[in-house]
Parts: C-alpha cells; structure tokens; sequence
C-alpha cells in the first residue's frame, strides 16, 4: 500500500496506523514416549495397517506420500525410499496423484533397517505397483482418508489424545 501511495495510485494508506494481528498457531501435539509405545503395539496386532503406520512412525513422512509410494520407489541395494508424488482428494472428494507438498519434497531418504526390512518382506507377497494399495481396488493406492479413520480408530481404542495424522510427523521429528 506504501508503494501504490509513492506511485499516487491511491490518495491514502488505508493500512496506517493498523497492527497486525500475531499468528495463533496451535501448540503441536505428539505422542510421548509410553504412549509411542501403546500406539507401536497396537499397530503390531493390525495386520492390514501395521506397515504403513509403522513407516510413518520410523520416517515422518507426509500421508499424502506414504500413499503415493510406488515400488519403482523403494531401493533395495541402497535402502532408500523416494519421496516423487503425494496422494491427495479433489474437492469432489476423488483421489489424484500429484507432485508432494513443496519443490523439496522430492528426495530420496535412507530408510532405517527395521523399516527396510518391514517393506523387503511386504514386497514378497505385494502385487501391486503401489506399496500399499486399496485393500478394494489393488490397482489404485490407499486412500488417505482411509488411514486417517484408522489413526483416529487406533487412538480411540487405546484412550490416547485426539491428535491428527500429521502429528505422528511431529512425534517421528521429535523421538
């Protein structure tokens, strides 16, 4: 507004004088170390989830990429993970693969070996391009919203706070 006053595009700052308001972000919420490891047992006794939650447990990445995980993805020789696409719904409520969160969101991250050998041993038996596919459709990847419910299940089950997905990120960031 400064400079359209300078150019004499506009007569006055309507701005001046005003404060600007402080961002009001939420405290970031994560699972503490008992209850890491009531989640970690609880994930050991669903077979259908287990791996998908256990990687993001061990890696922090995003739910939109987890679900965008192909094989062609996973390294075997180098033990690495390459984060190229993220998952994500349209506002028709559709599922779509696009590129991750942020131009840096592309990169290939070392997997721990517990990890590694949790996707060497679901590879054996996966017949799919994606690393975790819908449980109805194998052809396409995990829905999102499908992991989302099964957290949100998982933390119920067990009496843990009510945190979201993306605070199993902020758990991983920092255990």
């Amino acid at each position: 507004m400064d400079a359209a006053l300078r150019k004499r595009l506009i007569a006055s700052n309507p701005t001046e004088g005003t404060v600007i308001p402080k961002n009001n972000y939420k405290e970031k919420q994560v699972l503490n170390d008992d209850q890491l490891d009531m989640y970690m047992e609880a994930i050991k006794k669903d077979p259908l989830w287990h791996d998908f939650f256990y990687l993001e447990l061990t890696t922090g990445l995003r739910i939109g990429e987890i679900c965008g995980l192909r094989w062609e993805d996973f390294d075997e020789k180098q033990g690495t993970l390459k984060i190229q696409r993220s998952l994500a719904r349209t506002v028709t409520a559709e599922n779509f693969v696009g590129d991750p969160k942020t131009e840096k969101g592309k990169r290939s991250i070392i997997l721990p070996d517990s990890t590694y050998q949790v996707l060497l041993k679901r590879k054996e038996y996966c017949n799919s391009e994606w690393i975790f596919p819908s449980f109805v459709y194998p052809e396409r990847p995990t829905s999102p919203s499908g992991a989302y419910h099964r957290h949100k299940t998982i933390l119920r089950s067990l009496g843990l706070p009510d945190i979201r997905f993306h605070d199993l990120r902020h758990t991983f960031a920092t255990h």
